[in-house]
């Protein structure tokens, strides 16, 4: 399987997991990291983005605002760190349903067309969220997403 799924837990995040997957895409790592950190067409291919606007942009770091449907509306923003064309790490922003949201996608080379993408998050809400609903949304959401992300690039490098 391409997809692998790890939980791992974080004391601050207060039960809520953090996840960690990785993806085989077949593209090269640099064309990767342009889809990746294409923010203001993520609506077009990831079904749970309703909307995204730059707020922000000086060099490496981008502040992106997301509207977003998981179960409900949701809107936040999340301020992103580029690290070359391997490392794309971002933190919160701003946002009132959530405490934290912190992750890195971590690219590797694997050959000239063939990049391996491990993605991670940690996610905490400011509201209690039942586990089943959590168990979901790293369970299946997760995997849906990083899916979403392999299929654009390799459809846009394949052209």
């Amino acid at each position: 399987s391409l997809l692998h799924v790890g939980r791992r837990t974080n004391k601050e995040s207060k039960g809520m997991p953090g996840a960690q997957q990785t993806i085989i895409v077949d593209t090269p790592m640099a064309f990767f990291f342009e889809v990746i950190s294409d923010f203001e067409s993520y609506s077009d291919f990831l079904s749970e983005v309703r909307s995204t606007r730059i707020l922000s942009e000086d060099g490496d770091n981008i502040r992106v605002h997301y509207q977003v449907h998981v179960i409900k509306k949701v809107e936040y923003s999340l301020d992103f760190k580029k690290e070359g064309s391997h490392r794309l790490s971002w933190a919160l922003g701003e946002g009132k349903l959530m405490k934290a949201n912190n992750g890195s996608w971590e690219l590797e080379e694997l050959s000239e067309t063939q990049t391996k993408a491990t993605y991670t998050v940690d996610v905490a809400a400011r509201v209690f969220v039942p586990k089943a609903v959590v168990n979901m949304l790293v369970g299946s959401t997760l995997p849906a997403t990083l899916k979403q992300f392999k299929d654009e690039a390799e459809r846009r490098y394949n052209g």
